[in-house]
């Protein structure tokens, strides 16, 4: 759902020319942040969910008493395990998770008081300059001002079928 208004966003932003340059920019930079994004935030996540599973799990379950080559492969185990192992894992679990969260806090807020200071910038520069009128060509539309030459180049009256289907 995001990427479609970010797309969206970006082609009414731009003049008619650069659409497909600005539309696969976003596309790849989004592509890019999120390839970032899940690398930073898999690294935070791990490292904290190992740190966390050595101190939520009693040292008998980590020293051969579980083997979490088996809960990878089937996580319905989680609920066969002891009560002490299940609470464990899932409380390391849900305080790696918390952890990720905090670490991306600041870009969310960072880039939301971005955008908004830009959107602001831009609509009070459109308000100042005209720019606006001046980026769409005089007929009102985005086609580069051919709309009129190109309906003027039309036939007055449209070819008419006589009673057998052809023209």
């Amino acid at each position: 759902m995001v990427m479609q208004v970010l797309v969206l966003a970006v082609q009414n932003s731009v003049e008619w020319r650069h659409m497909g340059v600005a539309t696969s920019s976003a596309s790849f930079f989004c592509s890019m942040g999120s390839s970032f994004g899940v690398a930073i935030f898999g690294a935070i996540f791990s490292t904290q969910l190992s740190r966390n599973l050595r101190a939520d799990l009693p040292s008998a379950a980590l020293h051969g008493g579980l083997n979490p080559g088996s809960l990878q492969a089937n996580p319905a185990i989680l609920s066969a395990l002891p009560r002490a192992l299940h609470s464990g894992i899932v409380q390391a679990f849900a305080d790696s998770l918390h952890i990720v969260f905090l670490a991306a806090v600041p870009f969310s807020v960072g880039n939301r008081g971005r955008d908004v200071a830009a959107t602001a910038e831009r609509a009070d520069a459109r308000r100042s300059s005209g720019s606006a009128a001046r980026r769409c060509p005089p007929n009102g539309h985005r086609d580069g001002g051919h709309l009129p030459h190109l309906l003027a180049q039309a036939p007055a009256d449209p070819p008419a079928l006589d009673g057998s289907g052809t023209l």
